[in-house]
């Protein structure tokens, strides 16, 4: 499925982002420190395992393509494998 840039589709997947993304910011105001650090670790972690999970689905089943595509080719692959690590670890200048 192919979403046609500045079709309403477009502006829909932006808008109920935008609302879950206010909806969670209220939720975990009201959490503490502790649920808060574990609530997003697991959102990172859950992206890590989306991200390499996607092998087992077409096109990347049994194809050269696979490889390439698990690998940081862009910044949000990047950003997918480093920062559950980033987030966890004890260096504060990376995080």
């Amino acid at each position: 499925m192919k979403i046609q840039l500045f079709s309403i589709s477009y502006f829909v997947y932006i808008a109920i982002f935008v609302v879950l993304l206010i909806i969670l910011s209220k939720f975990l105001k009201t959490k503490s420190d502790a649920f808060n650090k574990r609530f997003i670790s697991g959102l990172l972690f859950f992206a890590l395992i989306v991200h390499f999970s996607k092998l087992l689905f077409p096109p990347y089943v049994n194809t050269e393509l696979a490889l390439k595509k698990i690998t940081p080719e862009n910044i949000c692959a990047f950003s997918t494998l480093t920062f559950p690590f980033i987030f966890l670890g004890k260096n504060k200048l990376l995080f």
